[in-house]
């Protein structure tokens, strides 16, 4: 597989998010729609939702809410631009006895009560929040990262997608394991900032950096800077052409 930093179109000389410079608000990047997914990262009732198991267990969730409207206003965005959108979800299976029979070791120590109920498949629980809408893929998960065991990979590899803009909960478990992966895979990797939820703020700052040095983290309005700038150099190199 040829180099994406080569191969991609959507990168170019790699300036920090932080250097404003121009009308692009100093992100030097071109991201090419028809090469680009965003996935929706564990945006799921009984993570966030005030009637969830989350919530039920002492877990506080009203104020991530208020950030949802950026993660519908990104997901808007890649609808308007035809950028495919996937969910990615956890979901618990239960044995025989109604215990999580693959749980795994983090959450049924971090999350006991995940043992005996939560995000199983076809419950209200592990349905994605009603504010985000509807996916074009989804893809069910049962480790942090959403490639782990799962055909993310392969659906991305037939949709001949090369990068991936990431959003979701938490920041620094789900996403960051995912984006991990994602670099990995040689897939380049966007985190946009204001469509990343997580319970500790100095966690997510440690996460937003470790992004910008693994791939590049971006305002959501540095995001849409980006694709009208792909999109404005493409009609340019169309009238050069015809000239």
């Amino acid at each position: 597989m040829m180099n994406n930093q080569k191969s991609f179109e959507g990168l170019k000389k790699g300036l920090s998010p932080k250097v404003k410079k121009g009308k692009y608000y100093g992100v030097d990047l071109r991201i090419e729609p028809r090469r680009i997914a965003l996935l929706v990262i564990d945006l799921q009732n009984d993570f966030l939702h005030p009637e969830g198991v989350f919530a039920r267990y002492g877990v506080e969730v009203g104020g991530f809410r208020k950030q949802l409207a950026h993660v519908v206003k990104l997901s808007d965005l890649c609808r308007q631009w035809g950028i495919p959108i996937i969910h990615v979800k956890h979901v618990i299976i239960e044995d025989r006895e109604g215990k999580g029979a693959n749980i795994g070791l983090f959450a049924s120590t971090a999350r006991p009560w995940l043992l005996r109920e939560g995000l199983r498949p076809g419950t209200w629980g592990a349905e994605m929040l009603s504010e985000v809408g509807q996916p074009d893929y989804e893809i069910q998960k049962q480790r942090l990262s959403g490639f782990f065991e799962t055909p993310l990979e392969s659906l991305l590899r037939d949709l001949k997608v090369e990068a991936l803009a990431f959003s979701g909960f938490s920041t620094n478990l789900c996403v960051e394991h995912t984006f991990r992966d994602a670099v990995i895979r040689d897939f380049c990797a966007f985190g946009i900032r204001e469509a990343m939820i997580s319970h500790d703020p100095e966690l997510q700052k440690a996460s937003e950096k470790n992004m910008a040095i693994m791939g590049h983290c971006v305002s959501l309005r540095q995001f849409e800077a980006a694709l009208r700038a792909t999109s404005l150099a493409a009609k340019k190199s169309k009238r050069r052409e015809k000239g």
